[in-house]
């Protein structure tokens, strides 16, 4: 997303490629495909459709995104405690400090937790 924000000095992004995301090809394989996504986008606080209905951005400026190793953390001191729920429980405890985009658990060559995660927020 980053790359086609920063093609134009406009930062107008192409509603054809946002549709073609996998997480959006079920709205644009609805009946009237791209148009339904540009009129959905419409609606949106955040974003505004140029005139052409051929085109999104967003409303205020875009920070440019942070490099992996800046948005991520390394945490000891979980103990050896490797029961089926310990995942879920990490991932609902970090993200009461905010979303996180994974929870890396440690583990040693035998497969066993070393105590210790990697979180990338």
């Amino acid at each position: 997303m980053w790359q086609l924000h920063t093609k134009t000095t406009e930062h107008w992004v192409p509603i054809d490629a946002v549709a073609s995301f996998k997480r959006m090809r079920p709205y644009s394989q609805r009946e009237s495909g791209v148009n339904w996504v540009a009129n959905a986008l419409r609606s949106s606080e955040y974003l505004e459709v140029d005139e052409s209905g051929k085109n999104v951005r967003r409303r205020t400026e875009v920070q440019e995104p942070k490099g992996q190793f800046q948005r991520s953390i390394y945490v000891k001191g979980f103990g050896t405690d490797d029961s089926k729920d310990l995942q879920l429980r990490l991932e609902e405890f970090f993200q009461g400090y905010g979303s996180t985009n994974e929870v890396r658990m440690r583990r040693d060559e035998d497969k066993s937790f070393k105590g210790s995660v990697f979180v990338e927020f």
